[in-house]
Formats: C-alpha cells, sequence, structure tokens
C-alpha cells in the first residue's frame, strides 16, 4: 500500500482488528468500517455447510487473505494482480468462537487515495507462497490471480470466499466461504443378520485424483491429477452391528473431486473382499435427478449387507454435509 512516512508513523500504534459476524438463521449484508482508513471485514454468511461459528473458529489459525489494489467498486474480477498488494497471503492467527473476533499479526489501511479500492480474496487452507509442494500457492501475476495448490490425502477441506471490495468510503459486504470439494462418509447396515460375527476391514477409493488447484478469487478447480487409492480413515476390524434401525457408523470423512458422475470404492470384510463397488448419486435437486457427486455436499453412503456374497449401496445426503442421495451396487 501506497502511503508516506510521516502518515506510517502516525498510525504504526494502531493495531488492525478485523470482527467476523456469523448469523446462523439470517445473513448479514453490511461490512465494517474502521476509522482512519483502517481495514475491517465481515462474514455475511458461509454456505455449502460450513454455517456455525465453530466451523470457522475451528481452523481460525488456517485462513490466508489476499488484499489487492482495484479501481472498481464491485468485486468483479477487476483486482490488478501485478500490483504491490495490500495484504499479500497474510495468515490469520485465531478466530474467537464467542464474538467472531479474527486475530492476525499487524495493521493494514486502505490506500489514501480516495478512488482507490481493495479487493478482499480468502481462502483455506493456508498454505505459503511457493512453487512445489502437497500445498502452495502459486505467486500472482497480470491478469492471474493466485492459485493454491493441493495434493489431497482425502482428509482435507477446501475453501475459498468470493472477493468483496472495500475503500476509505466504502463498507465491504461480508466474506462468504464455500467448500470446493465433495464429501463421502460411510455406515453399515446387516439387513438380514447374515454377516453377524464379521468385521469391516478397510474401505478404500479407487484411482481418485489428488492432484488440483483453486483459483482463490473464482473458486474455479483446475485440471486434475494424480490418481490413487485413499483409505476411509478410521476403520480397523469393527465388528458388524448395524441394522435397518440402527446404522452403524464406520470410519471418517473423505474429501474428494466433485464432479464426478461415480466413485469405485473396495470393501474388506473379514469374510471376503468386494472390488467392484459403484458409488452413484441419485439425489434429486429441485425434482431434477442429480448425475455427479457435488461440490459442498456431504453424501453418506450406506453399505446394506443383504447375504454373504452381496451387498447393496446406497447414498442419502447429510449436512457438512447437504442434501441428496446417491446408490451403488457391488458386481
Amino acid at each position: 500500500m501506497k502511503c508516506d512516512a510521516a502518515y506510517r508513523y502516525a498510525k504504526r500504534m494502531l493495531f488492525l482488528g478485523a470482527v467476523l459476524g456469523v448469523a446462523a438463521g439470517c445473513a448479514r449484508n453490511e461490512g465494517l468500517r474502521g476509522a482512519d482508513g483502517e481495514i475491517r471485514l465481515g462474514v455475511r454468511g458461509v454456505t455449502r455447510a460450513v454455517n456455525s461459528l465453530d466451523d470457522l473458529s475451528g481452523v481460525g489459525d488456517r485462513i490466508g487473505i489476499f488484499g489487492i489494489p482495484t479501481e472498481g467498486t464491485t468485486a468483479a474480477g477487476g483486482a490488478q494482480w501485478s500490483s504491490a498488494p495490500v495484504m499479500d497471503n497474510v495468515r490469520t492467527s485465531g478466530i474467537d468462537a464467542a464474538t467472531g473476533a479474527v486475530r492476525w499479526e499487524g495493521a493494514y489501511y486502505y490506500p489514501l487515495e480516495a478512488d482507490r479500492y481493495v479487493e478482499f480474496c480468502a481462502y483455506y487452507p493456508y498454505a505459503a507462497l511457493g512453487s512445489d509442494g502437497d500445498f502452495f500457492v502459486q505467486v500472482p501475476a497480470a491478469d492471474r490471480a493466485p492459485a493454491l495448490n493441493f495434493t489431497l490425502s482425502g482428509q482435507e477441506d477446501v475453501m475459498y470466499a468470493g472477493p468483496v471490495v472495500g475503500g476509505r468510503n466504502l463498507s465491504p459486504a461480508g466474506l462468504e466461504f464455500r467448500h470446493v470439494l465433495t464429501q463421502l462418509r460411510f455406515q453399515l447396515i446387516d439387513q438380514d443378520g447374515a454377516f453377524d460375527g464379521e468385521t469391516i476391514d478397510e474401505i478404500v477409493f479407487k484411482g481418485v485424483n489428488v492432484k488440483s488447484s483453486m483459483n482463490i478469487e473464482t473458486g474455479a478447480l483446475g485440471a486434475w491429477s494424480g490418481p490413487a487409492e485413499l483409505e476411509v480413515p478410521g476403520i480397523d476390524a469393527e465388528p458388524v452391528v448395524g441394522t435397518t434401525a440402527q446404522p452403524q457408523k464406520t470410519g471418517g470423512e473423505v474429501m474428494l473431486q466433485p464432479g464426478l458422475a461415480s466413485f469405485s470404492v473396495r470393501v474388506v470384510m473379514s469374510g471376503g473382499t468386494y472390488e467392484n463397488v459403484v458409488v452413484r448419486p441419485t439425489s434429486l435437486v429441485g425434482g431434477v435427478p442429480e448425475t455427479s457427486f457435488a461440490a459442498g455436499r456431504s453424501y453418506l453412503i450406506s453399505l446394506i449387507l443383504r447375504q454373504k456374497n452381496e451387498i447393496a449401496l446406497s447414498a442419502t445426503v447429510v449436512p457438512w454435509q447437504m442434501a441428496g442421495t446417491g446408490s451403488a451396487v457391488v458386481q
């Protein structure tokens, strides 16, 4: 940011605070304005299942923020990414779960010029600027926003907040975070008691892509690569006890590439291995069947055990986790 030495001296003792306010039932549309050009941001809502302050405070020290000069007053891709940033991939240090106050090191101010504005973009999880590794942020260039490059293990959530614009005479709208991956979880149903005495030992997604990138300004995902097997965590020879009335949750969540029509899964039971389990969505959205697993949805996959050599699957969607259904069969 451009300011003369006298201005910096006068302001050096002022600490920047940014306040995040989350309303579960209603959107918060107004921005926050600090005195004397002090930058403040607000959250007007969080979509696609980040729906409580606890969700954000739990990752409050792993959010990255860019603030880049722009000549426009709307967030329409007008940021001048070749310009010196006002906030250059600033990592937050925490979010107060009670008040929503977000903390980071340092103090930041809007440009002195009345006709100069700042576009703010936020993303999760924070990564350092670089060009290599499992997680890094590609340095922005002229007409190109920074991109978060990532390699998934299945446990990472990836989010972005659409850009908002603020200035000395313009309060920015609130940030709105969105998930960009799809999430799957599992539960067991031994429909006829045929698997009594057996255990579930492993569930593995086969040939899923784990490498991609995300434009932190638009949330757009790049090309996917690096096919690998990803194991559902937390499954260790669990006795099969689930019934139709009381399904048995098994393992943890897995976050994967969205937009696919199906996933191939290997299910390992103590009595046998099922290699060709295919999971497909069958959700209805606005009365229209889903044809792919959507970003921001969390699908609960039911492994329905019918007899010793057969498993049928169905998938419903739960909060993240959001609405939808699906099914799968074992060939």
